[in-house]
């Protein structure tokens, strides 16, 4: 490979000679929601399966997996939305 393909871009003017502008790359709100949810229902079924084992308590296990699911999605939604918000936060240029 040639030196000439190791050209930082920013300092690469366009054909009209001005400077390339700097793109924000914002992260998608949605993905981090619907990740932090789907996280949250994986935990919050592996949490009441395994504590169903260890307590050996199998009375309303169905119901027990939905609410512990349920609970992980809200709070799994949440997270994913803060960690969102912090990811856009340093996503965004200083002035």
């Amino acid at each position: 490979m040639s030196d000439e393909l190791n050209i930082d871009q920013q300092d690469v003017p366009d054909r009209r000679g001005a400077p390339i502008a700097n793109v924000r790359r914002a992260p998608r709100l949605g993905r981090f929601v619907v990740s932090g949810a789907a996280a949250g229902i994986v935990l919050g079924v592996l949490a009441s399966v395994l504590a169903s084992l260890i307590l050996d308590h199998d009375q309303n296990l169905g119901f027990v997996i939905i609410m512990t699911a349920l609970a992980g999605v809200i709070v799994g939604g949440l997270l994913g939305a803060y960690l969102a918000v912090r990811a856009d936060r340093k996503s965004t240029p200083t002035s």
